[in-house]
């Protein structure tokens, strides 16, 4: 006797823990899946001081990464990034980098920005820092 109640309850077990599978796989159906896609931004080559960028996600989706890049290097000491951050704007979003010629200042470069977006993902903000701290040379 004992060993039926044993064996009932352990196929009741078994028949909850299904359908609560079932019921979590059902609610994740439900959800947008998630997507992701990486955008890129440039300035143009030349031998501007003081230079920023963004790469701007498509509308829905949120920068969840991103970077920037002088191309080049070794051909370009003397630049400088030193901004690199996620950014909104009017409900525009994406990445936002800036750099400086500190030292050439007659010597055509480039700057380069990527982010990586995702749609599909709940956005609940953040505390990130401003970007108004960059003021161009001359304004």
């Amino acid at each position: 006797m004992a060993r039926g109640r044993a064996v009932v309850a352990i196929v009741a077990a078994l028949l909850l823990l299904g359908g609560a599978y079932l019921a979590g796989a059902a609610s994740r159906d439900d959800r947008e899946p998630i997507r992701r896609v990486v955008v890129g931004g440039s300035t143009d080559t030349d031998d501007t001081v003081d230079k920023w960028v963004t790469a701007e996600c498509p509308d829905g989706y949120t920068p969840v990464s991103g970077g920037a890049v002088v191309p080049h290097g070794n051909d370009t000491p003397g630049v400088a990034l030193y901004w690199s951050a996620p950014y909104e704007d009017n409900g525009v979003k994406g990445w936002w980098a800036a750099a400086q010629d500190t030292a050439r200042k007659s010597v055509p470069w480039l700057l380069q920005v990527q982010a990586i977006c995702l749609s599909g993902v709940e956005d609940a903000g953040s505390n990130a820092l401003p970007a108004e701290t960059f003021f161009p040379a001359g304004r």
